[in-house]
């Protein structure tokens, strides 16, 4: 895996502005960018440094979310790896501020996310009707409409462009998303955390993970216990439990590993 020395932290402004607790944005692209950088829906490449530089750039001006200074290195993880290019996410910050303020200026779990209620109709996309338009960049999702899925990926790409953490979440035949806010993640266009999954974690494991990791002292002691069963060779423990209608992510792991899924449960009780 490269190191912030190979990588993002390499550039000579990554340490000039650091707004988050524990340097989090430098560290977070250089854990999660260098090793496997993302493309987006046009096959473009994302560079990690460009990236870096695209939200140091915009926090200097002002224009990012004021809650980026308090975000950890866990959440800012799920902050600057939007697959939008760097022009995306600058178009949508000037156009919302022109056009749709109301959407910056409200509570934060439907905060910048609400653009999807009020620009994206629900309906198939009419890519066909309008020829030009369907380009393969994020703004031609509020110009020929969209349904759950596209959606989705829109208020994801609102809050990530303003530096929101958010995490995708599928659900039965539909898909959603889920957003931090300053008490906590909420589910937003679609039910509750039992019907989530992303990949092959559930909702109830990530939301668990991310409100025992408030507790930084508790969540050390997870993380040693993780480490011990992790050098006894233990299985890890499932992370698809809590799945409404499914049973699979049960009974799987090791001794420690158990141990430490009901530390954080602990943690947040």
């Amino acid at each position: 895996m490269s190191t912030p020395s190979d990588c993002t932290l390499a550039h000579p402004s990554a340490t000039s502005w650091l707004p988050c607790r524990y340097a989090t944005p430098a560290c977070d692209q250089a854990y999660d960018w260098c090793p496997e950088p993302e493309f987006d829906e046009n096959t473009t490449f994302i560079d990690p440094v460009e990236r870096y530089l695209h939200y140091e750039t915009a926090y200097k001006a002002g224009n990012l979310d004021p809650a980026l200074e308090v975000l950890t290195t866990f959440e800012c993880r799920h902050t600057t790896n939007s697959p939008a290019r760097n022009d995306d996410l600058e178009w949508v910050r000037q156009t919302m501020a022109i056009y749709r303020p109301d959407h910056i200026a409200m509570e934060y779990s439907w905060r910048y996310a609400r653009a999807v209620r009020t620009e994206v109709s629900y309906g198939d996309p009419q890519c066909d009707k309008l020829p030009g338009i369907c380009d393969g960049h994020y703004a031609q999702i509020p110009a020929a409409d969209g349904v759950c899925g596209l959606r989705a990926f829109f208020g994801r790409f609102t809050k990530l462009a303003f530096g929101i953490p958010v995490w995708g979440a599928t659900q039965p035949g539909h898909a959603a998303m889920t957003t931090w806010t300053p008490t906590g993640w909420d589910v937003l266009l679609g039910a509750g955390w039992p019907f989530c999954w992303w990949g092959e974690r559930s909702g109830p494991d990530w939301v668990l993970e991310a409100a025992a990791r408030e507790d930084r002292a508790a969540f050390q002691k997870v993380l040693r216990g993780g480490w011990v069963a992790n050098a006894k060779g233990e299985p890890p423990v499932g992370q698809s439990w809590g799945r409404s209608n499914s049973a699979s992510g049960y009974g799987l792991g090791g001794t420690w590993g158990a141990i430490m899924l009901y530390a954080k449960k602990l943690a947040v009780s």
